[in-house]
């Protein structure tokens, strides 16, 4: 391997830092500070896998910001679509018919188990 390879490092290895680096921001609130001693590398590094991240977000039509709290800065990853997804969502959508049994009735053997008295 070249000392260039060596000092590049693996390109795998940035793909797996940026999905982490998401990953991190989605879970908490980390500034670039905070990242690169999550993920092991320098603050620059770690901007510059932000700015990668930044890329692949508006690819998707969402967008990493930068959000001021009483804490500091930390990024925050906007989407607008987020609450028609979830909204559409089968899990969240989904809803238990009221008035108990169904139309049909119960089937003949589990009439002496679950009818009413």
């Amino acid at each position: 391997m070249s000392l260039a390879r060596k000092h590049l490092g693996d390109p795998g290895d940035v793909g797996r830092q940026v999905k982490d680096l998401h990953l991190f921001i989605l879970a908490g609130e980390y500034n670039a500070a905070s990242l690169a001693a999550k993920l092991g590398v320098s603050v620059p590094t770690a901007s510059r896998l932000v700015e990668s991240l930044k890329r692949d977000l508006a690819r998707q039509g969402k967008r990493l910001v930068s959000v001021r709290s009483e804490k500091g800065f930390h990024y925050e990853v906007r989407d607008p679509e987020r609450a028609r997804r979830i909204a559409k969502d089968p899990l969240v959508a989904f809803r238990i018919p009221a008035g108990g049994v169904r139309s049909g009735g119960l089937k003949n053997e589990d009439r002496d188990i679950y009818d009413w008295d």
